[in-house]
């Protein structure tokens, strides 16, 4: 597929979804911030706060663009995750670390309902 300047990669829902959730637990209570360092086959979760500790989850992702660090609000992302339905499959579609992400449905991008999610400093 192209890749053009936008980096794609698709995951499990599922699998993605319970990472969120599980390392959310110890994201800022206030900022919900979690970490995600996407790399060549691997998605990596991350949050920690002085209070709490530090949370990290690792799923196998199709994808071989630049590394790249992203924060999100794990509710936000957890919101548009489940507003996608029952997908198996769902792509994240995104510029660079600092610009909007594109959830879309299945494993390439289709005129399917899609979500946008801003990023938040890390």
């Amino acid at each position: 597929h192209h890749q053009h300047e936008r980096n794609q990669h698709a995951g499990d829902v599922t699998a993605f979804r319970e990472a969120v959730r599980r390392v959310s637990l110890m994201a800022d209570g206030r900022s919900h911030a979690i970490r995600l360092d996407i790399k060549a086959g691997q998605l990596n979760f991350s949050a920690s706060t002085p209070d709490n500790g530090e949370a990290l989850e690792s799923i196998p992702i199709d994808f071989n663009g630049e590394e790249t660090s992203i924060g999100f609000n794990s509710q936000y992302l957890l919101d548009s995750y489940n507003a996608l339905g029952h997908q198996d499959l769902v792509t994240l579609s995104f510029k660079d670390g600092n610009s909007q992400v594109m959830l879309v449905p299945g494993a390439a991008l289709a005129n399917h309902s899609l979500a946008v999610i801003m990023p938040c400093r890390l």
